[in-house]
Formats: structure tokens, C-alpha cells, sequence
């Protein structure tokens, strides 16, 4: 386990954070994270939406990242050897650990069970009604559809 220290603000506004987050608006608190189920989610979210069944590829994150967390350090950091990493590798670890810490983190609050890539959940539901959904895509802003839908134990929740 390790602390991260996490500060969840309003300075977006809070219309549609779910009130689980909502409580958690203000001052930043430490939140223990285990790293080995943030690796998972790296894995999981990387991998094709049909894919089942256990292989190497379901560890790759934990193969590729779990050497550079500093073992002698309660909080997330790298290794002193990481901290030289090539600059491209550096943005690419950086994008990997803000999908699999976030989204545990979500996770553990909202009660989440499921994630999906919003555009396979939606050709499912497509499929299984026989109809097309019309949907106005973006790859910015407002109109840009959320990379997962996530459920909780009490239905779905879409949020980036």
C-alpha cells in the first residue's frame, strides 16, 4: 500500500459529482492506494473488451511498473534509477498510473464493479436493440463521450 494525497475541489463545479466525491470536496487527505490493483486497472482498461481469460499480457503493468515504485517510501514515488527515465517513457508512465490510481480510487468511493469503453458499451446496446444510437462525438470538450462507462452496485454511471 501506498499514500497518495488526493484533493478533490469544486473549482469546476459540482454539478453531477456524485455525492460520495461531494462529501470529499475541500482540504486534501492522504488515501491509501494498493498499487497492485491500480496496476490491474492498467492492464484491464488497456486490453480489448471481449478479451477474457488469463495471460501474461493481464501482469504486463505490474511487469513494467512495479520496479519503479520506490519500495522505501510509504508515498507513491519512483525509484531514484527512474527518476533518469527517458522523457517520452517518463509522459507514458505518468499516463498509465493517472488511469489505474484514479480510477481505483473511483472505484473504492462509488462502489464502482464494472467498467467498459464507452464506445463498446454502446455498440452492445446497439446490438442487443436493434437500433442506433445518435450521438454528437467530439474528441474535445463538452460533446466528447467519456472513455468508460462505469457501474456500482446500483446501475450505471458514466465519468471520465
Amino acid at each position: 500500500m501506498k499514500t497518495i494525497q488526493v484533493e478533490i475541489s469544486a473549482a469546476c463545479g459540482t454539478n453531477g459529482l456524485p455525492p460520495q466525491l461531494l462529501a470529499q470536496v475541500g482540504p486534501a487527505f492522504d488515501w491509501h492506494a494498493d498499487e497492485h490493483n491500480a496496476f490491474n486497472l492498467v492492464a484491464m482498461t488497456t486490453a480489448p473488451p471481449t478479451y477474457v481469460g488469463f495471460s501474461l499480457a493481464d501482469t504486463w503493468a505490474h511487469m513494467r511498473y512495479f520496479a519503479a515504485i520506490d519500495p522505501g517510501n510509504n508515498h507513491l514515488s519512483l525509484r531514484r534509477e527512474w527518476n533518469e527515465l527517458d522523457p517520452h517513457q517518463k509522459t507514458i508512465l505518468a499516463d498509465d498510473w493517472g488511469v489505474g490510481f484514479p480510477l481505483l480510487y473511483l472505484m473504492e468511493q462509488l462502489d464502482l464493479v464494472h467498467l467498459a469503453p464507452t464506445g463498446y458499451w454502446i455498440k452492445s446496446i446497439e446490438e442487443a436493440l436493434g437500433v442506433k444510437i445518435p450521438l454528437r462525438k467530439s474528441k474535445h470538450g463538452p460533446p466528447k463521450l467519456p472513455d468508460f462507462v462505469a457501474f456500482d452496485t446500483s446501475g450505471p454511471l458514466s465519468r471520465d
